[in-house]
């Protein structure tokens, strides 16, 4: 069972219930995956270290012979 440290509301006990569904590889509602979605974004946001780019985007990795990437 994966605990949450701060449970400090009904959506977090919910967000936990939803989580423990899907590493039992159970399938959540599509209304529980665009709520998860939401969280996961309201999170991030706070990130200082998360930056919001806007689409479309392109990505190009460069590395040298030994695959360290530049």
């Amino acid at each position: 069972m994966i605990a949450c440290t701060a449970v400090r509301s009904v959506y977090m006990v919910c967000t936990c219930r939803q989580i423990e569904q899907l590493h039992k590889c159970e399938i959540i509602k599509e209304t529980e995956v665009k709520a998860l979605c939401a969280k996961a974004r309201e999170i991030l946001a706070e990130e200082s270290n998360v930056q919001r780019i806007d689409s479309p985007v392109t990505v190009w990795l460069v590395a040298d012979i030994n695959s360290i990437y530049l």
